[in-house]
């Protein structure tokens, strides 16, 4: 439903880099927390996860940020909201089943790595933009300064005569 709309925005294969990146990460993720919470590989480090809802819950949260305004309809409500509001609300679902943990056999981690993993790598350009474009941001302070001058040098100068006209 979602990533239709972000694959013709996108284009196809930037959209399948990001879907596969999200799905793997969020995999990645969950071993990851598995492996921290059970180190010795005795209970849930052993359970296999199958499925690719972490890499949808990440095409979710790029839909929130490329199309933040867009409505949704809210199935059982007859109610619209934004999608950035839709996508806080599902995030927030998945970060409170995360903690109160029922065992409904659902990897609730996974869809929250897919989330994790699809802001950075949304991300990925913008950090260290200071450090990076420090250079840029000195070159064009720079320009600045001498095109100040010229504007400064041409201003003094008193115009030419305008109405010389020759008949």
């Amino acid at each position: 439903m979602f990533g239709a709309d972000l694959e013709h925005t996108w284009g196809a294969r930037k959209f399948y880099i990001y879907f596969f990146v999200c799905g793997v990460g969020a995999g990645i993720v969950d071993i990851i927390v598995k492996l921290l919470l059970d180190p010795h590989g005795r209970g849930t480090a052993l359970v296999p996860t199958i499925g690719a809802s972490g890499a949808i819950y990440g095409v979710l949260l790029a839909v929130a940020i490329v199309m933040p305004h867009r409505q949704v309809w809210v199935f059982p409500l007859p109610v619209t909201v934004s999608m950035r509001i839709f996508v806080i609300v599902m995030g927030a679902i998945e970060f409170f089943s995360t903690i109160g943990s029922t065992g409904d056999g659902v990897s609730h981690v996974c869809h929250l790595g897919g989330m994790l993993v699809g802001y950075i790598y949304l991300r990925r350009g913008s950090y260290l933009y200071n450090y990076r474009n420090f250079f840029t941001d000195w070159k064009r302070r720079r320009l600045r300064k001498k095109f100040e001058v010229y504007v400064r040098d041409h201003n003094e100068k008193p115009p030419s005569n305008p109405d010389n006209w020759v008949n």
